[in-house]
């Protein structure tokens, strides 16, 4: 049997701190009886999928701390996590609510190894990078992510500077992220010539394993 799978119901919606309890009580009944039928499972989730919501600051901690908190699961359930679908997550948030939705987020897979990460659809622009540092440069992804989606996301030209200062800088292995890249989708960004540049750079970085742009 395959690992939980954590995703919201598919309706659009707000979602408020009562909302994300409720959602983080039905996971929890899922992981437990996970857990039961397989008792010997090293994790339990492997891949969470947030899409199509707009979470509020006070929702993202609530999810945040469920991801990383050791009480009832141990180890916690985001250092498990590889596959981690993250886009469209802050509409209708406001500028600086919708920032810190991303920091808590994105900052609670710290001690995850990210294999794939969805960024797509949330607006970000320069702040919007920095928010998500962890998931597109961080300990989150180095030495892990092969799949990067950066899709209609408004990242400019400076913007796209960043991701690829992110992407092609040096880690501790002597490496860098966008080696081991196989899959990269940044369309939709309206990055302008100097964009293209920027991923370029990326490109020229990329290894043989890149076989999906």
């Amino acid at each position: 049997m395959s690992p939980v799978v954590l995703e919201p119901t598919p309706e659009r919606e707000v979602v408020d701190a009562a909302k994300a309890e409720s959602m983080i009580a039905s996971w929890k009944e899922q992981l437990q009886s996970y857990r039961s039928s397989n008792p010997d499972a090293s994790v339990l989730c492997e891949k969470i999928v947030l899409t199509n919501k707009s979470y509020t600051r006070e929702a993202a901690k609530v999810i945040a701390d469920f991801l990383t908190g050791t009480d009832e699961f141990n180890p916690s359930i985001a250092s498990g996590i590889k596959y981690a679908q993250l886009d469209d997550i802050i509409a209708s948030r406001m500028e600086d609510e919708g920032l810190e939705v991303l920091t808590t987020i994105s900052n609670a897979f710290q001690d995850s190894k990210l294999i794939e990460v969805d960024l797509s659809d949330n607006a970000m622009g320069s702040k919007g990078v920095t928010a998500c540092e962890m998931v597109i440069g961080g300990n989150a992804v180095q030495n892990s992510m092969e799949a990067l989606k950066l899709c209609n996301n408004g990242l400019s030209e400076y913007t796209m500077e960043e991701v690829a200062d992110l992407l092609t800088k040096e880690i501790e292995n002597g490496s860098c992220i966008a080696e081991e890249l196989r899959l990269i989708h940044f369309f939709n960004n309206m990055s302008g010539n100097a964009g293209c540049e920027s991923f370029a750079k990326i490109m020229a970085k990329c290894s043989d394993k890149l076989e999906d742009v």
